[in-house]
């Protein structure tokens, strides 16, 4: 399991895409766009590398959804799954 990263490393990808996601449809609130940017989020925040050159977190977020459809997962898991 992964806890910590190196300065310059991300954990899990799938974390910075999901506060990407969320980040664009919180569009009420500034308040919870700041809740969901890594920067404020420690375990996010550890490796000091928030965004990758080349690498847009939405979009690959968007391709992980559509990978889910293409296995079957339904709306509603797909929502369980990323309940926060």
């Amino acid at each position: 399991r992964v806890v910590t990263h190196e300065k310059g490393e991300r954990g899990f990808n799938v974390f910075y895409q999901l506060c990407a996601k969320r980040r664009e449809d919180l569009t009420v609130s500034n308040t919870y766009k700041t809740v969901f940017d890594p920067k404020n989020l420690r375990y996010l925040s550890c490796g000091e590398c928030e965004t990758v050159e080349g690498v847009n977190d939405k979009e690959a977020f968007e391709s992980t959804e559509e990978s889910l459809r293409a296995l079957g997962f339904t709306d509603n898991e797909r929502r369980e799954l990323w309940r926060v």
